[in-house]
């Protein structure tokens, strides 16, 4: 409510930044949502990354869903040689793995399924 009175985000702390995030979803509140993906994806990291991309896709924050897929696929391509590294990667769901295999052929120029064999085999 304070935010559709006076334009200004509350506080955001680790407790409520994701429900904020969801009430500006389920409300629709577009430049709110907008400005909470914005704030969390300074705290992007990888024990957070799959969850934060879940909550992308959930509420349709197409720039913190970007943001998350950029950190995997620099962890991909960071530890490509040390598969224990992508452990955080397993949780991820099936489709989010096949577009990160996409991306790491195209830009790393590994073969398609490479990407997946490496995870899965973690």
């Amino acid at each position: 409510m304070q935010y559709l009175y006076s334009n200004c985000l509350p506080e955001l702390t680790a407790d409520n930044v994701i429900e904020l995030l969801m009430g500006a979803d389920r409300f629709l509140i577009e430049d709110m949502k907008q400005l909470i993906a914005t704030e969390i994806e300074d705290s992007i990291a990888p024990d957070n990354v799959v969850d934060l991309l879940l909550l992308s896709e959930r509420t349709l924050t197409p720039r913190l869903r970007r943001a998350c897929i950029n950190l995997i696929f620099n962890s991909c391509k960071q530890h490509r040689n040390q598969p224990d590294q992508l452990v955080f990667l397993r949780a991820s769901p099936h489709s989010v793995l096949r577009e990160i295999d996409f991306m790491c052929s195209k830009r790393l120029g590994t073969s398609a399924g490479e990407m997946l064999k490496l995870i899965s085999a973690v």
